[in-house]
């Protein structure tokens, strides 16, 4: 990955250029280099310093990384022949592409010349404008798993230095680390003459003593080596002091800034830590002339020979309007916050010198991993499912992600950036291990592992995953259990006629089938061997049976046809509660999940409620509302289904079932629960249906998405806690107040469609039963102050008082804006008041119970006498 900012984790430099042999392959490549010339290293970083992006600074160390010019007069659209950083390791060109005019020729050119040498070209670190023309006009793969971290020197310094905002987010840890570095003594200042030469040494003995330090600590992937001196026409300098000695440095280069069309900087994970601004690009058309470079007054070209020259430019370049931070680093003996302190006071600076005319350029940090990885051009299905998984593993296992933890602190943008191949095939995803390991210094990576050619020769070397999970085979092998013999069949017809009705728009409606307030059940043998959907109705639970747990506005459907063959059917229900067409092959895998546990029968709300809005609906929804907690509590098991009834989720795929009140009691009361998703496994790869544990299912998604700062992980991170307590809340309710302010906890921050389920979907791990029929969907505050009246009355030590969320206050929806609008977790927090007047909820208050609590009260603690 390209530029390095290194604060205080623990990590080593790689050198790409070490000599490791991958596989023994291709060992002896010839380049033609005659484009190659004997290059003006000055006239090269003026290039860089004009036109390029903050990854083309890494062209600049010339041993590391090979220069490509365009033959002068091929590309008629660039007032000067464009030129291409690129490094070479085996088979492979990693280009860093820079910004130079005329995009479309100037790849066209480059792509030409790399084919002719026989070599793969894999182009990384592009902006959307070249991204597009890759995709567009060559028909080249697009994948996000990069982004630009942007900051905005008068943003930064506004929240460091305005009172009342040291509670705001990550910005809290900025201001404790600015102050540690004062009050230890250190000083900044920008270095603006000539280098003395023991400034110099203390610099190179610093930087050593740092290269040092961070290799007896493990790998860091990184583009440059941190070579202080390269360029030194064009960078600033900053260096900090204690004590008389210099223990950190700060370069800052000018670039062009990323070309994106005018598009906004964007939240590209919906950060929390990350503000979203708007970042106009200087240069992205690709039609225009931009002027000829002219050197600054104090750097003159070198007299070297180039193959081109920069001689008789007319136009002088215009201030920089956008830094790269190339490095910030602290030396090993460096007081805390010394990092911070040289970024802070460097943006302090910058803003100092800005004027009308000149506002406040734009700093980057430059280009980090992004959370996830997405496709954007050209690819799609199995294909980003197989690299979403390398790429998560190799994030994590390289420390990737350490990077925006540190970059954070300063409320950084995100703008997105893209790695590009010319094709993504089942051959080329194998093709991208013999990459990672190049990245990798040709060690294996963790968690992934690949096969070598196999029976189908040269053309299909596949990848390998272990899925960690159980598949669940279409063969069942164990003997099918009796289906419930106590109750009466309600419905009951073929699948495929299920399907060609819901092809007519015709739904199936059970209100005129069904006895309100009584228990049904899916027969999974029927469904399974007759392929018919059998429902089952009785008065008691069975002894043995599946519950599912879903959401209920389920994940669009993948085009993958061994588990979309069988179509769809559609379930009668009121508008509001239309989650939409059921998946037969999701509930066959479903079915056949529950059979290989050995139960027949599995418990489905979307055909086990009556849905419907007529008075028989009401009335079953009701009464099922409040048996809710007992179905879960007596399953034999808990079947989860993160995306949905229309499709599973990949293992490494986010859903918002984490997010759903009704699922957190679901799973906390049932005995065993297993988690339903799909894998590609195999040579070559199949996809296939997998389950497992909860706790082991939700443990990996932790690991996958560990840097994510938008509150889901840290959502996830609290279930997984609440998981290591399951069977605490199948147990009975021994203090009720603790077990209130427990639950609570856990699921204030989910959502449901109707407020006033959040309530009732966690009344029976209270030990409390309300009447649904007493209160709107909207009554959540009302039910709230209910159910806690009947905890205290319930109470056995007396208590008189409670803690209640305040609804109206922490509203999820205001949350959602927050995290749109870039507002931290601490701060909307900090919005939410600690005292409410009582006028604030006494219309929310049910008069009735309050006159029982109060008469509750009286009696206990004999008021009045």
């Amino acid at each position: 990955m390209p530029n390095d900012i290194i604060n205080d984790t623990s990590s080593s430099l790689f050198n790409f250029d070490e000599d490791v042999d991958l596989d023994g392959e291709d060992s002896d490549i010839h380049v033609d280099t005659s484009t190659d010339s004997s290059f003006d290293k000055n006239s090269i970083a003026h290039l860089v310093a004009l036109y390029g992006s903050s990854s083309a600074t890494a062209w600049l160390e010339f041993d590391r990384y090979r220069i490509w010019q365009a033959p002068k007069g091929l590309i008629p659209q660039s007032s000067f022949p464009p030129i291409q950083g690129y490094m070479q390791r085996k088979k492979y060109l990693f280009a860093w592409v820079s910004h130079p005019s005329a995009l479309s020729p100037t790849a066209k050119a480059f792509i030409e010349w790399v084919q002719r040498q026989g070599l793969k070209l894999v182009w990384c670190c592009t902006d959307l404008a070249m991204e597009k023309i890759l995709a567009k006009e060559h028909s080249w793969v697009g994948i996000q798993c990069i982004h630009e971290e942007i900051l905005d020197p008068d943003h930064v310094l506004e929240l460091t230095n305005a009172r009342g905002m040291e509670g705001v987010g990550v910005v809290k840890d900025l201001k404790k680390n600015l102050r540690r570095a004062e009050r230890a003594g250190v000083s900044v200042e920008e270095v603006t003459g000539k280098w003395n030469e023991m400034d110099r040494k203390e610099v190179d003995e610093g930087m050593m003593e740092w290269r040092e330090n961070k290799r007896k600590k493990g790998l860091q992937l990184a583009s440059t080596t941190g070579q202080p001196w390269v360029d030194e026409a064009h960078r600033r300098y900053w260096i900090a002091r204690h004590e008389g000695h210099i223990v950190g440095l700060l370069i800052l280069t000018p670039i062009q800034g990323p070309a994106n069309s005018g598009h906004e900087v964007s939240m590209a994970s919906s950060s929390s830590h990350h503000r979203s601004t708007s970042i106009t690009s200087a240069n992205s058309s690709t039609e225009s002339h931009p002027p000829s470079p002219r050197f600054s007054p104090h750097h003159s070209p070198s007299s070297s020979t180039s193959s081109f020259s920069l001689a008789g430019c007319r136009e002088e370049h215009p201030a920089p309007s956008y830094y790269l931070i190339k490095n910030a680093v602290s030396f090993p003996d460096a007081p805390r916050g010394t990092s911070e302190f040289l970024i802070h006071t460097c943006l302090l600076s910058l803003a100092k010198a800005s004027t009308p005319s000149s506002p406040t350029p734009t700093v980057t940090f430059g280009i980090t991993a992004s959370d996830v990885l997405r496709p954007v051009d050209n690819l799609s299905g199995w294909k980003i499912n197989s690299l979403s998984m390398i790429y998560g593993k190799v994030a994590k296992g390289a420390g990737l992600w350490k990077r925006g933890d540190f970059r954070a602190k300063f409320d950084t943008g995100r703008e997105g950036m893209y790695y590009q191949s010319n094709t993504v095939t089942q051959a080329s995803i194998a093709e991208k291990k013999t990459q990672l390991r190049v990245f990798y210094g040709g060690e294996m990576i963790p968690g992934v592992a690949f096969v070598p050619t196999g029976k189908h020769g040269g053309e299909f070397p596949l990848a390998v995953f272990d899925p960690a999970g159980d598949r669940v085979n279409e063969d069942l092998t164990t003997e099918i259990p009796r289906s419930l013999s106590t109750g009466q069949t309600i419905f009951c017809k073929s699948l495929p006629d299920l399907q060609a009705a819901a092809a007519h728009e015709e739904r199936i409606d059970l209100t005129s089938l069904v006895i309100p307030e009584r228990y049904r059940f899916i027969d999974c043998a029927q469904f399974i061997h007759n392929e018919t959907l059998q429902i089952w109705e009785t008065t008691e639970l069975p002894h043995r049976y599946a519950a599912v747990s879903h959401v209920w506005r389920s994940l669009p459907p993948e085009d993958v046809p061994k588990l979309t063959a069988r179509g769809v059917f559609l379930v009668e229900c009121e508008d509001r509660n239309d989650g939409g067409p059921i998946s037969i092959d999701v509930l066959r895998y479903t079915c056949l999940a529950s059979l290989h546990a050995g139960i027949t029968l599995l418990w489905l709300d979307r055909l086990c409620i009556l849905q419907t809005s007529t008075v028989e609906g009401k009335k079953d929804k009701r009464w099922q509302i409040m048996h809710m907690y007992d179905i879960y509590k007596a399953c034999s098991i808990c079947l989860v289904l993160p995306a949905g009834l229309r499709r599973f989720p990949m293992k490494s795929e986010e859903t918002e079932w984490i997010e759903r009140a009704w699922t957190f009691q679901e799973v906390m009361v049932a005995p065993t629960v297993k988690v339903l998703y799909t894998e590609y496994s195999g040579s070559p790869p199949e996809i296939a249906v997998y389950n497992m544990h909860v706790e082991e299912y939700f443990k990996v998604q932790q690991q996958l998405y560990g840097d994510h700062r938008d509150g889901s992980q840290e959502r996830r991170q609290q279930f997984v806690q609440a998981l290591a307590k399951r069977h605490q809340y199948r147990e009975p309710v021994s203090d009720h107040l603790e077990r209130f302010r427990d639950v609570w906890e856990f699921v204030q921050w989910r959502i449901s469609a109707r407020p006033v389920d959040v309530v009732f979907s966690v009344m029976g791990l209270l030990g409390v039963t309300l009447d649904p029929g007493q209160f709107s969907k909207e009554d959540r505050l009302r039910a709230t102050i209910a159910m806690a009246q009947a905890m205290l009355l319930k109470d056995d030590g007396q208590n008189t008082c409670i803690d209640i969320p305040m609804w109206s206050r922490l509203s999820r929806s205001y949350a959602d804006t927050a995290r749109e609008m870039g507002i931290t977790t601490n701060e909307y927090i900090s919005g939410i008041p600690t005292r409410v007047r009582l006028q604030d909820v006494e219309q929310e208050l049910d008069p009735q119970p309050l006159g029982r609590r109060f008469a509750y009260i009286e009696k206990e603690l004999h008021f009045g006498d």
